[in-house]
């Protein structure tokens, strides 16, 4: 039985291939991380590709850093 994501597998491949994310390309879609995990199984990607991965979520840690900061601030205040 294929799944109802199968039309998108090819595509999704490419794109990892490519050294796409699997939660952008979860996303795109709305696959579970869980089915692209098996799909890209065999799928190695490059030093310079878990690279650039690694650094966007460095980025997305960065950017959401001062928000989780002021609404840990914010609920200590209510607390006290």
């Amino acid at each position: 039985m294929l799944s109802k994501w199968a039309e998108y597998k090819k595509e999704a491949m490419t794109l990892r291939r490519r050294g796409t994310s699997m939660t952008k390309i979860g996303r795109k879609w709305n696959i579970p991380k869980s089915t692209l995990s098996y799909w890209f199984k065999d799928i190695k990607l490059t030093d310079k590709q878990r690279l650039k991965l690694r650094q966007n979520i460095n980025k997305a840690f960065d950017k959401a850093r001062p928000k989780i900061l002021a609404w840990h601030n914010k609920q200590k205040a209510n607390n006290i």
